[in-house]
């Protein structure tokens, strides 16, 4: 977890030292407090899920002891993706109108402590849904960590004014850097956690009280991240409502829309390559329970190294005018990567496929993200983040179904197929082909222009 990549240039520090000593020692503070954002940040991330993937390996064990078959764990799937999809706009929302979103980290590691006390406390159907509620309505810390950073970038960008040299503070690389750190963090504990839970922890109540302690240790990184003041958003009056909280001006500008679609498209895509891909492995290759955490633990390391290492620097090397190629690429290697993974018969192919397409999806994801960060305002960046979190939730709940009715149809399905593969293959790939598109023709027009206007509309701002 180190410091984020920003421009330390001779030359940037000279334009700091230029500056009024106010602006200057403003600069010099926001960009302390950004370092230590992220490293407390992420420290609290991998914690924070480190906690709870520990458990993972005991949790399938407890649900097959308790005989939750396909439809049990697929109605909790869906229902996850559901209060998932909620607490995603009302976290982000709740963020932006109390002036400091810290507090919501603390609720959200709060939210997996009980999480994990009733998974260990219980041992009923009843305890498998409860375990899960608290967890999927308020963990939002990502998302809420990812506003933070745009907070801090927000203000850094108000303080360099028109000076280009000090706007070097802000772009899109550093941004990309800057959230693909926390994104490592949480690849890592992915990667880490199942394997210590399987292999170090001895039994489930030692893992319930191994994860515990990791939230709580969570909890103290997060009492030392600073604390970053936003514009508070108006509250709703009581005659409105909750409806009025979910309002966002930010969500109906036309880069925001554009970036709901590339996320629902996405979304669908991956679910729906997971209808037929975990099948596929067992047929293919035998997968057990140890094959599925080599790999597993493998797609969270690739998943650390694309979103801390690959994406700022990939993205410093294309440069703003051919971001766009870049996401093309990203869009190949995805469709294509996914295609040719699932057809192989050799697994050293599928793991080389695989490296392709993790680092493709990081770099995806922490592109979209650090463009979000440059449409909306700090009382509203993270209600924008949370309903783009709750796109992706809602695609869980439809991309499972399409899937599984797409396996049904006899177009190109084989004689000794139990059930189709090909047409879900064919959409996956499919709804790759539309984002490539959609990025070709939309990306400079909707995104590019609006980040475009609204730095026209802050530089008026400030002369005014």
């Amino acid at each position: 977890m180190c410091n984020p990549t920003l421009n330390t240039s001779k030359e940037a520090k000279n334009e700091i030292k230029g500056r009024s000593p106010l602006n200057s020692s403003e600069i010099e503070l926001q960009q302390q407090n950004l370092r230590k954002t992220i490293f407390y940040g992420s420290l609290s991330s991998a914690l924070l899920i480190g906690g709870f993937s520990i458990c993972m390996p005991y949790s399938q064990a407890r649900r097959d002891e308790l005989n939750c078959d396909t439809l049990c764990q697929g109605s909790m799937t869906s229902v996850r993706s559901f209060l998932n999809l909620l607490g995603s706009v009302i976290m982000g929302r709740i963020s932006d109108g109390l002036g400091s979103r810290k507090p919501c980290l603390y609720i959200g590691a709060l939210a997996s402590f009980l999480d994990v006390s009733i998974m260990g406390s219980t041992f009923s159907i009843r305890g498998l849904w409860w375990s899960m509620v608290f967890g999927s309505l308020f963990q939002k810390n990502f998302s809420i960590l990812k506003a933070m950073i745009a907070d801090y970038y927000e203000k850094i960008e108000a303080l360099a004014g028109d000076n280009e040299a000090l706007k070097l503070y802000t772009s899109s690389a550093s941004r990309a850097s800057s959230v693909g750190k926390i994104g490592m963090s949480f690849g890592l504990s992915f990667m880490i956690g199942p394997l210590v839970g399987g292999y170090v922890v001895k039994s489930f109540d030692q893992a319930i009280f191994v994860g515990l302690f990791f939230v709580f240790l969570s909890m103290l990184c997060i009492y030392s991240i600073p604390s970053t003041t936003t514009k508070i958003a108006k509250s709703p009056s009581p005659s409105h409502g909750f409806m009025k909280l979910l309002k966002l001006k930010a969500a109906k500008s036309p880069a925001a829309i554009f970036f709901m679609l590339i996320r629902t498209a996405m979304g669908l895509a991956y679910h729906i390559f997971n209808t037929v891909w975990t099948v596929s492995l067992k047929t293919r290759f035998q997968f057990g329970p140890a094959d599925y955490g080599r790999f597993f633990s493998f797609i969270g390391l690739g998943f650390a190294l694309s979103q801390g290492f690959f994406a700022g620097r990939l993205v410093q090397f294309f440069g703003p005018k051919r971001r766009v190629l870049l996401i093309q690429f990203c869009c190949i290697a995805l469709g294509v990567g996914r295609w040719f993974a699932f057809q192989t018969n050799s697994l050293s192919l599928v793991y080389i496929l695989f490296a392709l397409i993790i680092t493709a999806l990081g770099v995806m994801n922490t592109i979209i993200t650090a463009d979000t960060s440059k449409i909306a305002s700090s009382d509203e960046i993270g209600g924008l983040l949370g309903l783009l979190d709750a796109v992706q939730s809602g695609a869980g709940m439809l991309g499972p179904i399409i899937g599984g009715i797409l396996g049904q149809v006899t177009w190109g399905k084989s004689e000794n197929q139990e059930a189709n593969t090909f047409a879900p293959m064919v959409a996956v790939v499919g709804l790759y082909g539309f984002i490539f598109c959609l990025v070709l023709y939309g990306y400079d027009k909707y995104v590019v222009e609006e980040e475009q206007r609204r730095e026209i509309h802050l530089d008026k701002k400030k002369t005014q």
